[in-house]
């Protein structure tokens, strides 16, 4: 039951991620009003500072997986953010298991240069 749950998720994230490359290619760099932008939720003990402080240290972060290739950088997402292990990743993006770990390794360390003044 298990490999059978693992193979769906697999098939499922691999049309997702298919689907949404498809999408930002086609759609490139459409502009949008901060405004039409869902507002976020803040916790009220931050201050402004630290409020600031955190959405530059996400638009940095953000700038930094752009430079990355369109591999790599779905790689990064799905290990760090969805935390996905080697071989899920792997059977998604339909790559040998040494390429998750390669682009991986090489993205953390250009990431990791990047946003060198925030550690």
């Amino acid at each position: 039951m298990i490999v059978a749950q693992f193979a769906v998720r697999s098939w499922v994230l691999r049309i997702t991620h298919n689907t949404s490359i498809s999408m930002l290619r086609t759609r490139k760099a459409i502009a949008t009003d901060p405004h039409d932008l869902p507002e976020r939720m803040v916790a009220p003990e931050k201050s402004v500072e630290n409020r600031v402080q955190s959405q530059a240290v996400m638009n940095d972060f953000r700038l930094a997986l752009d430079e990355l290739d369109e591999l790599s950088r779905s790689i990064v997402v799905l290990r760090e953010v969805e935390g996905m292990a080697y071989d899920e990743i792997a059977e998604v993006l339909d790559i040998p298991m040494p390429t998750v770990k390669t682009r991986l390794l090489r993205a953390r360390r250009r990431l990791g240069t990047n946003l060198r003044e925030w550690t």
